[in-house]
């Protein structure tokens, strides 16, 4: 990638950052053990944990720019007696803009406590009516959501044109223009959600025991565990560039001159544009399995006892990833009336939207109506004309499931502007750098 020695860039960053770990509290355990004959005894216990992670970003960026160079528009006219010359510099005008924002990214820990217990009903009386309840649940719910409004109204332009050399008297007339050259690079990028729910490497379990109780006993473990992680991930983005762009050595005159040559010799006219959009960029990765060790057992208990153990073992994911064109700003009434998803005023709109206008001219001479010697011409010489467009659009992705790695698209342009951001799903989100 090539590195500017000189930058000329709007750099905005927007970024929540969140590592959250639900610290494990001591292994919980519930012992009904060697009780009287006839007692009754209960145990209920009632755990929850929620964890819930919100994160949103609203990034509005909108830049206006005007830029120009000029060492044409010059005049010489109507001079008399001797040679009458126009020679310009090089115009050079570079315009680089740069717009990244929107990043959320959030590591949580899925498995509690409340899934690591002892459940124990052991060696209680004659007769007894012994009871455990546990019920656990365990939500994680995690929403990230990014919205992205960027509109570049750009007009680039380098001129070493536009120069006039008419109606001398009495010499030689010459335009000699330097090279014009223009150049916009524009660099769009956000909306970034990267979740990592995780159980860790020993999310426990839970062990429920009915041993050694007395002859008619009563004895019921009830085990509900409920487990569910919610994953909503939401982007959306509405990017228009506007550029206009032109670089000018042409549009010379030399018209109407008397009495020696006259030639126009024009430089090279060069425009380049070079338009790099990456938006939308979901990840998940949801690894728990916090509820699937559960070890129960029912022995050694005497005549006519009645033991019963009841596991409701949940386990829910749900991830929803969606990328859209609905953050925009609404300015005109049709853009309002499309938001309500009525189509025949002005139909949809693209999340991404470039018009771009890139001229170059050396052409567009005039060398007309000249009087001289017998044996001299007029002579128009003009450079070369290069007009180069780049646009690269990416963006809408999704990806659910393990990945070692996933690389944010950067601008790989030789442009002014160098932008890499870059993540490591376990590292995370890497800080976005500006390069020059």
């Amino acid at each position: 990638m090539m590195k500017a020695k000189k930058i000329f860039a709007t750099l905005s960053l927007s970024a929540m950052m969140l590592n959250l770990a639900v610290v494990p509290a001591s292994a919980m355990e519930f012992i009904v053990e060697g009780n009287g004959v006839e007692s009754d005894n209960d145990v209920i216990i009632h755990t929850e944990q929620e964890t819930t992670v919100s994160q949103e970003n609203e990034f509005n960026a909108e830049n206006n720019i005007n830029a120009s160079a000029s060492t044409g528009g010059n005049d010489a006219n109507r001079n008399t007696g001797g040679d009458a010359s126009v020679s310009t510099g090089d115009a050079t005008s570079n315009v680089g803009v740069a717009n990244a924002g929107n990043t959320n990214e959030a590591v949580v820990d899925c498995c509690t406590s409340a899934q690591n217990a002892d459940v124990l009903i052991s060696e209680n009386g004659d007769s007894t009516d012994n009871k455990v309840v546990l019920h656990n649940d365990n939500k994680v719910a995690v929403n990230q959501q990014n919205k992205s409004n960027v509109e570049n109204n750009i007009n680039n332009s380098a001129s070493t044109g536009w120069n006039d050399a008419n109606r001398n008297t009495g010499g030689s007339v010459e335009i000699t223009t330097g090279t014009a050259a223009a150049t916009t690079t524009v660099f769009n990028g956000g909306n970034v959600n990267s979740a990592v729910v995780s159980g860790g490497d020993n999310p426990g379990g839970v062990s429920a025991w009915i041993l050694g109780n007395g002859v008619n006993s009563d004895n019921d473990i009830w085990l509900n565990l409920n487990h569910e992680v919610n994953l909503n991930q939401e982007n959306s983005a509405r990017i228009e560039n506007n550029i206009n762009t032109e670089a000018v050595s042409g549009k010379n005159d030399a018209n109407r001159n008397t009495g020696g040559d006259v030639s126009i010799n024009t430089g090279d006219a060069d425009v380049t544009v070079l338009v790099d959009n990456a938006v939308n960029f979901n990840f998940a990765d949801v690894d728990c399995g916090c509820l699937f060790d559960v070890t129960a057992k029912i022995a050694g208990n005497g005549d006519s006892s009645d033991n019963k153990i009841k596991a409701r073992l949940e386990d829910r994911l749900e991830v929803n990833q969606e990328n859209s064109c609905k953050g925009r700003h609404h300015r005109y009434p049709w853009d309002l009336i499309e938001l309500f998803e009525f189509p025949y005023y002005g139909g949809s709109k693209d999340c991404l939207t470039n018009n771009i206008n890139a001229d170059a001219y050396t052409g567009w001479n005039d060398a007309n109506r000249n009087t001289g010697e017998h044996d001299s011409d007029p002579s128009v010489d003009t450079g070369n004309a290069s007009t180069t467009v780049e646009v690269e659009n990416a963006g809408n992705s999704n990806v659910f499931g393990e990945t070692s790695d996933w690389e944010f698209p950067e601008d790989d342009n030789n442009s002014n502007v160098s932008v890499n951001i870059s993540f490591d799903l376990y590292s995370l989100l890497g800080m976005l750098g500006l390069l020059s």
